[in-house]
């Protein structure tokens, strides 16, 4: 499972911290065996969930690894997002099925 903090506090750090993103899943891709079975978050706001997906499989297209997506999650019922304040919505994750 991978849980890091947040890499990308405010929109001046997207570059560096998609970076940091696709480092940290690089590293597992290359230490995962087959058949792994991956929990991967983030609660970085300006990273949205195509980004991160996105981020996630350059890592694995660089890394020579099929990754498949099992499932996609949000921000869970105890973690309501309050409609004016729409930062609350930063939690994403996937389950990933690394061949």
């Amino acid at each position: 499972m991978l849980d890091p903090p947040a890499f990308i506090k405010k929109q001046k750090d997207l570059k560096n911290g998609i970076n940091a993103y696709k480092k940290l899943h690089s590293l597992v891709f290359q230490k995962a065996l087959r058949r792994t079975v991956l929990i991967t978050s983030s609660c970085s706001y300006y990273f949205d969930k195509e980004l991160f997906q996105k981020t996630i499989f350059q890592a694995a297209l660089e890394n020579n690894r099929n990754v498949k997506i099992l499932s996609h999650h949000i921000d869970a019922l105890d973690h309501p997002i309050n409609i004016y304040h729409p930062e609350m919505d930063y939690l994403k994750s996937f389950v990933l099925f690394i061949e």
